[in-house]
């Protein structure tokens, strides 16, 4: 179950880097792996962390304007259906 659960993320932090939009699950999983959130367990995935695709999803978000962190994660958050990361 574990190998599944790897390769669902990989193949989303792989697929966002196509030359179109990213992924927005892909971008709200980078995000909530570098905001601090009570869940302490995403601790474990921060080896998938991507950090040109996070780049690429900021840069989709702003259109090289300035932008709020918190309407970031809101903006990719209403756009991903919720994920949840099997964790045993």
């Amino acid at each position: 179950m574990k190998k599944i659960n790897i390769l669902i993320i990989y193949i989303l932090l792989i697929s966002c880097n196509s030359g179109k939009e990213p992924d927005p699950c892909a971008c709200k999983f980078n995000i909530d792996l570098v905001i601090p959130q009570t869940n302490s367990e995403l601790i474990k995935y921060k080896k998938f962390f991507d950090k040109d695709m996070l780049k690429s999803c900021i840069e989709n978000f702003t259109k090289n304007e300035e932008y709020d962190v918190e309407e970031l994660y809101n903006y990719y958050h209403k756009r991903c259906p919720k994920y949840d990361l099997n964790i045993n």
